[in-house]
């Protein structure tokens, strides 16, 4: 069941104030590679049910691309009742929802492998 979400503890629903940021502001966060960004939350910091926004794991493909908000726009389309499209602030409207889950990174604990295996070298911070 989803819950609506007005501000959890975890802050979850908190955007962060410069929309242009691209990257996590939190240096907490355990760096494995810089391009493309990678990094796992500190093991000490996972104590919780909830992992806040700024303590989640990163995983990247391909850099993150410098877009510019005011011009930004997500199209939908495909199997839909409706066409359109969503500018950033659409999608802030939007109800914001908490749903505890599991997310986990299939490399994660990837550094404790036996051979080792090639691949970020996460520790045991990429759920």
């Amino acid at each position: 069941m989803m819950v609506p979400c007005t501000c959890s503890e975890a802050g979850v629903a908190t955007a962060v104030k410069d929309q242009t940021q691209t990257r996590p502001s939190e240096q907490t966060l355990v760096e494995i590679d810089k391009v493309p960004l990678i990094s796992e939350t500190p093991q000490s910091l996972l104590q919780n049910w909830l992992t806040p926004n700024p303590l989640f794991y990163v995983r990247n493909h391909f850099d993150t691309p410098e877009i510019e908000m005011s011009s930004w726009r997500l199209s939908v389309d495909g199997f839909v009742s409706e066409l359109g499209q969503l500018d950033f602030d659409d999608i802030k409207r939007l109800p914001k929802y908490t749903s505890t889950i599991t997310l986990e990174c299939a490399g994660n604990n990837r550094s404790d492998l036996e051979p080792p295996t090639p691949g970020n070298q996460f520790q045991a911070g990429a759920v």
